[in-house]
């Protein structure tokens, strides 16, 4: 199995909202799986919501609510496939919020950072 997978993030009032995708592509020619892939949503690095399609990748949303204080924010990611890239939108109470392409390990650094810290 071969690996790839996409890292992006946001923070929200020192909250860090983040969109992962993990994609497996079965290299194996005699294995009929065909891989998979897995979306997952995550606050502070802990998965709120995932999606897995086991053969070609498909649109979908996830969803969270974000308590903070007395304040409730609804957190929505709409993930569409095209051609040749995976298009993530998030959106924070109904409005797209900019979304920034990292790697596994300094979006794991900045959890680590909030964890240690509590802040980031």
């Amino acid at each position: 199995m071969e690996m790839m997978s996409d890292y992006y993030y946001t923070i929200l009032d020192g909250t860090i909202l983040s969109v992962t995708a993990k994609t497996s592509l079965d290299t194996n020619l005699f294995s009929m799986s065909g891989g998979g892939i897995v979306y997952q949503l995550g606050i502070d690095g802990k998965v709120v919501d995932s999606h897995e399609h086991k053969t070609m990748p498909k649109a979908g949303s996830m969803f969270a609510i974000l308590e903070q204080g007395n304040r409730k924010i609804s957190i929505r990611v709409d993930v569409s496939p095209g051609m040749f890239k995976v298009r993530y939108t998030m959106l924070i109470d109904d409005s797209e919020v900019t979304l920034k392409k990292t790697s596994e390990s300094e979006l794991k650094a900045l959890w680590h950072k909030k964890n240690i810290t509590g802040s980031i």
